[in-house]
């Protein structure tokens, strides 16, 4: 597995590719605030985590209803693949520019970004 993890105040994003879960990106809400339900040791879990292999799985729902931006990206990659699906492309490849898009989603700026983009180039080039 090759994977390359960028941060800010509020979230942690890692991405990579991977001979499981194929090109995937992670996202950790690092201010979310446990429910009851939550268990201590789940407090680690990511929010959100998105593969080619296994679609979109949004875990801790907060995350879309509090970051609009990034709830509209899903959404439109979520619409996405399953146009791929229909064509009969069952593993869709996930670009640059999605990254960025999600990335820029999560408040990171421009420096943070091209780093990102460089290192997005690197891992699934």
């Amino acid at each position: 597995m090759s994977r390359a993890e960028f941060g800010n105040e509020q979230y942690t994003f890692a991405f990579g590719v991977d001979h499981m879960l194929g090109t995937f990106f992670t996202i950790y809400d690092l201010k979310r605030q446990p429910t009851d339900e939550d268990q201590a040791d789940e407090e680690e879990d990511p929010s959100v985590n998105v593969s080619s292999q296994y679609g979109i799985k949004i875990q801790r729902a907060g995350i879309t209803h509090n970051n609009r931006a990034l709830a509209n990206e899903l959404y439109r990659l979520r619409k996405s693949w399953e146009a791929e699906s229909r064509r009969g492309n069952k593993r869709p490849n996930m670009s640059e520019e999605l990254v960025i898009s999600i990335a820029k989603t999560l408040g990171f700026d421009p420096p943070l970004l091209a780093q990102l983009s460089k290192k997005v180039f690197e891992l699934w080039d």
